[in-house]
C-alpha cells in the first residue's frame, strides 16, 4: 500500500469517528469554569518537533499554565471542561504522536481529534485503538512524526 493510501485511511478513520464540525462546534468565545486556550488559524510552534526545522502547527500553547489563561485575543477560542483534570487531559492529548500528525494532515482546517470524553488522558496507545488503526497506519505515523 502506497503512502497515500494510508495517510488517507487514517484522514477518513479521524473524520468518521471525529467530524471537524463537532470541534469547532466546541471552541467558545469565552472562559468559563476550566477552560483551555485554543488558538485557530496557522501559528507556528515555537519549538517545531520537526529536526529539518519546516513548519508545524498546533492548537495549544506550549505550556499548561499558557494554556489555562483565559484572556481571549484575535486568534483565541475556548474548550470548557467540568473539571481540572479533563483539561489537563485534553492538553496532552494534543501533543501526542497522533494529534500531531491529524494537525499536520489538515493545515487549512486544522484537523483535531477532538474527544467527547477527557476523563482519562488519551494516549497514542488508546488513540490507535479508538480508531482501529492498522500497525501500518501507526507505523507510518511514528515515522513522520518524531519525538
Amino acid at each position: 500500500m502506497n503512502h497515500w493510501k494510508i495517510v488517507t485511511n487514517i484522514y477518513n478513520k479521524v473524520i468518521d469517528k471525529c467530524p471537524i464540525g463537532t470541534y469547532q462546534a466546541k471552541l467558545k468565545k469565552t472562559a468559563q469554569n476550566y477552560a483551555l486556550r485554543m488558538y485557530y488559524g496557522i501559528l507556528k510552534i515555537e519549538n517545531s518537533h520537526d529536526p529539518n526545522g519546516t513548519q508545524a502547527y498546533t492548537y495549544c500553547p506550549k505550556t499548561y499554565s499558557n494554556a489555562c489563561k483565559t484572556t481571549a485575543g484575535i486568534h483565541v477560542r475556548f474548550l470548557n471542561f467540568q473539571t481540572e483534570a479533563e483539561r489537563f487531559n485534553a492538553f496532552n492529548s494534543y501533543f501526542t504522536k497522533f494529534a500531531r500528525f491529524c494537525q499536520m494532515l489538515d493545515e487549512s482546517t486544522k484537523l483535531a481529534p477532538y474527544m467527547d470524553d477527557y476523563s482519562e488522558p488519551w494516549t497514542d496507545k488508546r488513540f490507535k485503538e479508538y480508531f482501529g488503526l492498522t500497525d501500518i497506519e501507526w507505523q507510518l505515523i511514528d515515522n513522520v512524526i518524531k519525538d
